[in-house]
């Protein structure tokens, strides 16, 4: 029974610490990146959607603009967001090192700078791989060969950074378990880091289905899946000029085949985040468990503490969309 109530404590903390470091890093990105950015340009918030689970949108007044300004400066507003998780991230992990307090602060600072820089990362290259969201630009702006080599160092990047994260992470957390559970309690930080990650991707793919917001799944569209939507309706034109009536549905089908074998792609998302998770056990399990046995143990209250400060920013969250 002890053991089950440590589970179930450990895979709450976690889970609470994944929620708050998303939603912050969500804030960061769209408002002190994104909005930021194209206030200095001259411009205004015209409204914005957070999903509580999920990511999120900003939108601009006077979206002609955009094409008016400078690719640097179209640049610096697309990439903005990217480089406020990046810079928060990594000033978190050095302030970390130097930073004397409490295991439970220690584990969510850093797992706040793991979140942001691994996100940023991993949502860099996979956007600049599929043309998406905030590496559109510069999936039009890199050649072929420049945006193979720019894709394998962002890759890089992210496995470095999970590998180091996990690697200064796991001792803050292995001791909580480590005393009297010697021999399991790797296997059971990592189950409950498991359900966790598991019980918050599940909410994340209910959310987007049940909100189905038409202009985040714009910018989430890759290149390929917009010239493939492109070929379809320039097809049904051309038929519909040449025989007066529509395809039916066999033949649109049938294209429908033909267009997906064409503009297949290598899920790199799956591979890099695969990846990623490989290179943060390896860095779980070469780390050290031992530097943090005198520090403060993991609580109830530490946990419950999480959960209102979570409660407190999904309801935010949902104001802040009626705005």
């Amino acid at each position: 029974m002890q053991h089950h109530k440590k589970v179930i404590k450990l895979s709450l903390f976690f889970f609470f610490l994944l929620f708050l470091a998303g939603r912050i890093g969500l804030f960061l990105h769209e408002f002190a990146g994104h909005a930021l950015a194209w206030h200095v340009m001259g411009g205004r918030l015209a409204g914005f959607r957070l999903f509580i689970f999920g990511g999120g949108r900003v939108q601009y007044d006077q979206m002609h603009r955009l094409s008016n300004l400078s690719l640097t400066q179209q640049l610096t507003i697309q990439l903005s967001g990217i480089v406020v998780e990046l810079a928060v991230g990594i000033i978190l992990a050095v302030l970390v090192i130097f930073l004397s307090t409490t295991r439970s602060i220690k584990a969510l600072l850093v797992s706040l700078a793991g979140v942001l820089i691994v996100h940023a990362l991993f949502y860099l290259t996979v956007g600049t791989y599929y043309g998406s969201g905030d590496g559109h630009l510069l999936f039009n702006l890199f050649q072929e060969g420049v945006r193979r080599n720019f894709l394998i160092f962002t890759s890089t990047m992210a496995f470095g950074a999970a590998f180091l994260i996990s690697y200064q992470f796991s001792p803050i957390i292995k001791s909580w378990l480590e005393d009297g559970y010697i021999n399991r309690g790797k296997w059971i930080i990592l189950c409950c880091a498991c359900i966790a990650v598991l019980f918050h991707t599940m909410l994340t793919i209910g959310e987007r289905i049940l909100v189905n917001d038409t202009g985040y799944a714009r910018i989430k569209t890759s290149e390929n899946e917009r010239l493939k939507a492109a070929e379809l309706s320039k097809f049904i034109a051309a038929y519909i000029e040449k025989y007066g009536t529509q395809p039916d549905n066999e033949q649109i089908q049938n294209l429908k085949k033909e267009l997906k074998k064409k503009f297949w792609q290598f899920p790199l998302d799956i591979f890099l985040g695969i990846g990623i998770v490989v290179v943060s056990l390896f860095g779980f399990f070469k780390s050290r468990h031992d530097a943090y046995q005198d520090s403060d143990p993991i609580t109830w209250k530490n946990v419950f503490c999480l959960g209102s400060t979570s409660m407190v920013v999904a309801g935010l969250i949902l104001v802040l969309n009626q705005i």
